[in-house]
């Protein structure tokens, strides 16, 4: 990310060296602006691979999650949820690699996005008839260390 100077002064490594909870008080203010080097770097933060959230994990109204779970309850990916079901894996491992692919570093095992992601996923299985048969673990290169199993109710 190097030394990019963005608005007030913050450069990566100076937003690095916050904690997660202090990286989200500049987002929440920075998005508080019309300007558009406060917008800029809530947008920087939002790319960086950095964790930025409240004590506590992450609120259900966050854009991370809204975006995760229109990637979950998409068409694509409520299929490849009930086909990751099907060859006998967690309902997330079949959506997980989509959720990657559209948020990159905004998806991670930090503010309990994993958490999240399988709640949201739960949700869904729940409403489509299914119940949890067990926990077990995600396949390899997934962020995600363990998920849910499903199994038709």
């Amino acid at each position: 990310m190097g030394e990019r100077m963005l608005a007030g002064g913050w450069t990566y490594e100076r937003l690095a060296a916050k904690t997660a909870e202090e990286r989200f008080n500049v987002w929440l203010n920075a998005k508080a602006k019309d300007a558009f080097d406060a917008q800029e770097l809530a947008r920087f933060i939002e790319d960086s691979g950095l964790d930025y959230a409240p004590t506590g994990g992450i609120s259900m109204s966050d854009p991370r999650v809204l975006e995760m779970r229109d990637v979950i309850e998409s068409p694509e990916g409520v299929a490849a949820c009930l086909r990751a079901t099907a060859d006998g894996l967690p309902a997330l491992a079949g959506v997980e690699p989509m959720i990657v692919a559209r948020m990159k570093t905004r998806y991670g095992s930090f503010s309990q996005m994993t958490v999240t992601a399988g709640s949201i996923v739960g949700e869904l299985m729940l409403g489509k008839g299914y119940r949890i048969a067990s926990q077990k673990k995600m396949p390899v290169g997934s962020v995600a260390k363990t998920a849910a199993f499903w199994e038709i109710r």
